[in-house]
């Protein structure tokens, strides 16, 4: 394993336990019921075309969406490199009875899983960590069968102009060795194209929930006015928040393996 890599497991513990969190059953159980309830989850749950099958939740974390998935009738997996029990899956390993799903412990950007198995590869708030991104969503891909669908939400994205050593010097989890990164919405979208993902849509955040996710009044309010714009508010929108945003916006995208 990278000193990368494992700087990010350790980094992203010791930063779980300078933020308090707890690694808790009942917390667990509370993150699994709060984020049923998001809107954003709501969205990214109905995008999904696939109702039921194998599904990959892949960079898992805490595996608090590998239960929900589990729990809508999919037979779910879940990947995850960080064995912490704060922060990764040390928590599934504590209460793997209680656990609707299967998890294995392994590197995501080479992972052990055999090629062409899942209908659903789904990935939350994970790509923006790979050291190399490129070859993180290429195994995405590849653990996908063909036709299914692959989706990451989440992701930060930043402003052409802006740079990715500016995302990081505001990130709170870098100091602890993290290896949180954003990119522009065109990168992500590239490294899709290029693993074999085909009909690829980005999707700003807040156009999946009516905006309620950006928590400036004025700016929803001024984005809702544009809107009204006929023919062209709708890309006046979309353009702004994918090129002028600022960094740790985010995006969910998706597409189908060729």
């Amino acid at each position: 394993m990278s000193d990368l890599k494992k700087s990010e497991i350790l980094g992203y513990h010791s930063f779980a336990e300078d933020s308090n969190w707890n690694g808790s059953y009942e917390n667990f159980l509370e993150r699994t019921t709060s984020g049923k309830s998001s809107r954003y989850l709501i969205f990214l749950l109905d995008i999904i075309k696939f109702k039921n099958g194998k599904l990959l939740d892949f960079a898992a974390g805490t595996c608090w969406t590998s239960y929900i998935f589990a729990e809508k009738n999919f037979d779910v997996t879940a990947l995850e490199m960080n064995p912490s029990d704060l922060c990764g899956l040390g928590i599934f390993r504590k209460y793997r009875n209680k656990m609707p799903f299967k998890a294995i412990l392994g590197d995501c950007e080479n992972s052990p899983l055999k090629e062409g198995v899942f209908d659903v590869v789904f990935c939350h708030q994970a790509l923006h960590h790979a050291t190399d991104l490129d070859r993180m969503v290429s195994e995405m891909a590849r653990c996908a069968k063909k036709g299914g669908f692959v989706i990451a939400g989440g992701e930060h994205i930043r402003p052409f102009y802006s740079s990715d050593e500016a995302f990081r010097k505001k990130h709170p989890a870098v100091a602890f060795g993290a290896n949180e990164h954003a990119y522009p919405y065109y990168r992500y979208r590239s490294a899709f194209r290029s693993a074999g993902i085909t009909k690829v849509k980005v999707i700003p955040r807040g156009f999946e929930c009516d905006f309620e996710t950006i928590s400036q009044k004025p700016v929803r309010a001024l984005i809702k006015c544009i809107l009204k714009i006929p023919i062209i508010g709708e890309g006046i929108v979309r353009s702004a928040l994918l090129y002028f945003s600022g960094a740790g916006t985010e995006i969910t995208i998706y597409g189908y393996k060729s």
